[in-house]
């Protein structure tokens, strides 16, 4: 985008055209995030490009009136546009599912902007003619999950790093115990419980053993997630060095076994029920 917002037709939007594109014809289902606040460098510097999340950031665009205005002007855009590759809308490729808002909002201020900032986005997207689910991310602003949870959206979003993440080096020993429960601290809250759940990123950060994905999987089932995306896997060509995020190491011919046991947690995650009744962290019936 532009500062105002604007969506601009380049290299970068014609890029996720091609991305959505050759996923659909994979048969992998998409969850698109829109806005994003991260810059385009790293690891190396960032080049401001003007796009309107680098003028406001990720904390003043979530509470400043023109900014509000830029992302509703975005969003709008965004949504009506149709992918040069496939012919279709995003609101139209089945294999599109849903959408959150944004990654990962630090919220401040009054909680009551929180749940107006939300509702503006979403009525910017759902005027477009989105119908599908709308998902709110609360991981990075827990103390607002009462104003999130306010907000007209179907479900909301979260992440797991239980290990941490940049140890600096392999952790060694039996992290199971890490991973024998997801807890969601505020599922108590009024209208959250019939709200859909999904996990848009997870990793057991910096352990290179084969263990883990299938006992996280199992853990999202019995707290009822619906969605799990892990980050992320690594192109062959930087699977070598992994400079995008050294604590994240997966790739098929750099790690075979953790590789084959994502494909594995897959394989559990459809097949065990959701709300399943946790009965040992190894027993996978």
């Amino acid at each position: 985008s532009d500062a105002q917002g604007n969506l601009l037709d380049n290299e970068h939007l014609k890029l996720f055209d091609f991305l959505i594109a050759e996923l659909k014809k994979r048969k992998i289902k998409t969850l698109i995030t829109p806005i994003a606040f991260w810059g385009n460098g790293y690891p190396e510097q960032d080049v401001d490009l003007g796009g309107c999340s680098s003028k406001y950031g990720k904390k003043r665009a979530l509470v400043e009136e023109e900014a509000y205005v830029a992302q509703e002007r975005y969003l709008k855009q965004f949504f009506q546009h149709k992918n040069r590759y496939t012919g279709l809308r995003y609101q139209d490729d089945p294999d599109i599912i849903a959408t959150e808002v944004n990654n990962e909002p630090q919220h401040s201020g009054p909680s009551e902007r929180v749940t107006v900032y939300i509702n503006r986005m979403v009525k910017a997207i759902r005027g477009t003619g989105w119908t599908k689910p709308v998902f709110y991310n609360i991981s990075e602003s827990p103390d607002y999950a009462a104003a999130a949870v306010k907000a007209d959206v179907d479900g909301h979003s979260f992440q797991w790093y239980p290990t941490g993440l940049v140890a600096g080096h392999t952790l060694k020993g039996n992290y199971l115990p890490n991973v024998s429960r997801y807890t969601i601290p505020f599922d108590s809250i009024p209208g959250f419980k019939n709200r859909a759940k999904m996990v848009y990123e997870f990793d057991a950060g910096d352990i290179l053993d084969s263990y883990m994905y299938p006992a996280m999987a199992k853990s999202f089932r019995v707290a009822g997630f619906q969605w799990a995306t892990q980050f992320a896997y690594d192109p062959m060509a930087t699977a070598y060095a992994n400079t995008e995020y050294q604590t994240h190491f997966l790739n098929l011919a750099y790690t075979p076994a953790k590789a084959i046991s994502l494909l594995i947690a897959a394989q559990t995650f459809h097949a065990l029920p959701r709300g399943l009744k946790q009965d040992s962290d190894t027993t996978f019936g």
